[in-house]
């Protein structure tokens, strides 16, 4: 595969990533609102069909953007620098590790909801979220919402790619990162941002002219 096939086959992850993206959000359960009231409501919609549904959504959507984060950094590789080379690594990490978040959500949390014995598990400061697991995933949280604001610097830089589609993954990643401490209609407004700017920049790759790579980058055929 070339490296011009690798960055438009990007693109169509970046546009997919996008729309998936405000999608998951627009049928987000509330249940997953970590400031939701653990109540009875909320452990019933934990074991309904749709909940691990959702998830599993969101767990293709990150897969799809790390095959677009692919894309981008080829197009930002030889003029990115420095900023460009630590957003493309802390988004791709942290893009990463949110795929443990969506697993947990979609299977192991539904179980914990199963039983009365569990149900304390799933409480913010509880002794699972409450601990280790809690500290990972804020970490990565953290590591997406600053990857991306040093990508999309770079772009704004360089202008290999949309610049008012980096301002849109700027304004979008810092809320989606650090979601677990924003109201619910800062996350959606997040996510309509990170999406749309997934979108333009999978466009961009889409149809944009043939990247200018050095033959190094050129991936042997298959």
């Amino acid at each position: 595969m070339s490296t011009e096939k690798l960055v438009r086959l990007s693109g169509l992850a970046a546009v997919l990533c996008g729309l998936a993206t405000v999608i998951f959000w627009l049928i987000h359960p509330l249940a997953a609102d970590p400031k939701a009231p653990h109540d009875a409501a909320f452990f019933e919609a934990l074991q309904g069909a749709r909940f691990p549904a959702v998830f599993l959504l969101f767990v293709a959507l990150l897969l799809l953007s790390l095959v677009a984060l692919v894309g981008y950094y080829c197009r930002l590789h030889r003029v990115g620098g420095l900023v460009g080379l630590c957003g493309f690594l802390l988004s791709l990490g942290g893009t990463a590790m949110f795929i443990a978040s969506g697993v947990f959500q979609c299977g192991v949390a539904p179980a914990l909801a199963g039983s009365t014995a569990t149900r304390g598990l799933l409480a913010p400061d509880g002794p699972l979220l409450g601990g280790l697991l809690g500290m990972l995933f804020a970490g990565t949280g953290m590591g997406f919402a600053l990857g991306y604001l040093l990508l999309g610097l770079a772009i704004l830089r360089t202008q290999v790619l949309p610049r008012g589609a980096a301002v849109l993954l700027m304004l979008g990643a810092p809320v989606l990162g650090l979601s677990p401490l924003m109201p619910l209609w800062a996350r959606l407004l997040g996510c309509a941002f990170w999406g749309a700017g997934n979108v333009w920049l999978g466009y961009a790759q889409l149809t944009g002219s043939r990247p200018e790579l050095p033959s190094s980058l050129s991936l042997s055929r298959v």
